[in-house]
């Protein structure tokens, strides 16, 4: 169930939502969001030359730029699902479109479309389909024959009925698809209904944008947005307008029923809306960077409230994810500390974990550091690394990594930067649960050791790290103590905007001796 509170207005740090801009989110420029999952995991395009597409899928925290089918110059992504499936289309330089699945960032083609252009464009949970062909035997520069098409059981139904022209924008559990259909080119768009291969237009002119799983269906029709149910077999229609708007759109519909679209009102931006019967709130006066710009569309929702929105459309369009603070949290994703550690010295590490083990890679590292400090800066020669829990027993233990198995799967998928196969640095992958202290020393020469620890699994906010401690002996100047962090995820401790996404670790170490 959706749970939204009622004064969504705002300044900058507007009281319900967090803000997140897409290029800070994706770390490049030109991010339009397209589709997020309950699990916040997120599809993107980023638009290049000639509006030609590279797709994009955010896993929390890492980036995946999803391949392309083989002879394939550029793809959209159109949705994804809680089980991480994404759907869109490939396309050649000929511009002919080829349906696409890709799972884990891996592209395929499991139906067969007998048309060109062939693109699904809804998704539900269960991993049905809908979307459209054009019939290739109309002529270029002829009015499109779009057909309609489903994806039910690995079967594919391709539908026409006398329709010129068909449109599908999404599906949900029940197989209920929703878009438009057109008649003729000289007939208005009409919403469009399907379930158990039957069709069933309502309203006038316009289009049916998204359906929940209880068939609450948002459209918009007449130029209003509109809220609409097929019950006992009457239609029930319920016009959204916002009082003194020009006109309004229905584009995303939560699982309670309430509406999220757009409005216009006279002389004023599009305002990005709420529209839920008398309960009409803009999403107006969130601060976006330096300016006052009103959020103008809302074009993906996921079940826990966060929402894709693009900003008013001029010469640049940006794109934004507005995460409610109730379901926004960030954790650590890595804790560090680095010290000039001597021979006859042990540094000792504590933290702690809540909601259960968590898996870590822990690493102290001295050789491996001498490619990200300056020239002439001495490293540690020899650490070592032990882990011991609460009872002060030891439950790992590690001198000079293993450069195969679990430990080298680990830095992989912390993303820690790379130390050479063989050298004397430690790294082990370590299950610890609550209080955790980790001992490192240095049998070689004096230098700089970092030691750290990576949570490898950030995708439950309830169960993380929440401490960093540092107990050694300090000085001044190349002997003070550095301790670092990252933090995952869009929520932060204080509440305020989030303005950089996590960086990986290395960049941080390439800032020694700073």
């Amino acid at each position: 169930m959706l749970v939204l509170g009622t004064s969504l207005s705002g300044r900058a740090r507007n009281s319900e939502y967090i803000l997140v801009e897409a290029n800070t989110l994706f770390g490049r420029p030109d991010i339009e969001i397209v589709d997020i999952n309950d699990d916040g995991h997120i599809v993107a395009n980023q638009r290049i030359e000639h509006n030609w597409t590279i797709p994009l899928h955010r896993d929390r925290t890492l980036i995946h730029e999803l391949a392309l089918l083989p002879d394939q110059g550029w793809a959209e992504v159109a949705a994804i699902n809680d089980a991480g499936l994404i759907i869109g289309a490939n396309y050649n330089f000929s511009f002919t479109a080829t349906g696409t699945l890709w799972n884990s960032s891996q592209p395929s083609t499991t139906f067969a479309l007998t048309g060109i252009n062939g693109i699904p464009t809804a998704l539900n949970e269960q991993g049905d389909m809908a979307g459209w062909v054009v019939d290739p035997s109309i002529p270029q520069g002829a009015p499109r024959n779009r057909w309609g098409f489903t994806w039910f059981d690995d079967s594919l139904t391709e539908f026409n009925n006398n329709f010129e022209d068909t449109r599908l924008n999404a599906i949900n559990a029940n197989r209920v698809v929703v878009g438009y259909s057109q008649v003729s080119s000289s007939q208005p768009n009409l919403p469009l209904r399907r379930e158990d291969s039957s069709n069933r237009n309502f309203g006038s002119a316009g289009n049916a944008h998204d359906i929940n799983d209880a068939g609450q269906i948002t459209s918009s029709i007449g130029g209003h947005a509109f809220r609409y149910i097929r019950v006992n077999d009457r239609d029930e229609l319920e016009d959204l307008n916002p009082p003194e708007a020009t006109t309004s759109s229905g584009t995303q519909i939560a699982v309670d029923g309430t509406v999220f679209g757009s409005a216009d009102f006279p002389g004023e931006a599009c305002h990005a809306m709420i529209l839920d019967g008398a309960n009409i709130v803009a999403l107006a006066g969130i601060t976006i960077g330096d300016d006052q710009a009103q959020l103008a569309r809302v074009h993906a929702l996921n079940a826990v409230g966060w929402l894709a929105v693009a900003a008013p459309f001029d010469t640049v369009t940006p794109h934004y994810l507005l995460v409610p603070r109730t379901a926004a949290r960030s954790t650590f994703a890595n804790l560090s500390v680095r010290a000039q550690l001597d021979s006859d010295q042990i540094l000792i590490i504590g933290t702690a974990t809540v909601g259960g083990s968590r898996t870590v890679l822990t690493r102290s590292i001295g050789p491996g550091l001498a490619d990200y400090l300056t020239d002439g800066f001495a490293v540690a020669g020899n650490p070592t690394i032990a882990v011991f829990d609460a009872e002060s027993q030891q439950i790992a233990t590690n001198d000079d990594w293993v450069s195969t198995g679990p430990t080298v799967d680990a830095i992989a998928t912390a993303q820690a930067f790379p130390i050479d196969p063989g050298s004397t640095d430690a790294a082990i992958a370590v299950d610890i649960d609550g209080l955790t202290s980790v001992h490192a020393n240095n049998t070689g020469e004096t230098g700089a050791e970092i030691v750290e620890l990576f949570d490898l699994d950030q995708s439950d906010p309830a169960r993380r790290l929440v401490n960093l401690s540092a107990r050694y002996e300090v000085g001044t100047g190349d002997n003070i103590l550095i301790g670092g962090f990252i933090l995952s995820g869009m929520g932060t401790q204080d509440g305020a905007v989030p303005r950089h996404r996590a960086r990986p670790s290395y960049l941080w170490h390439r800032r020694f001796p700073d």
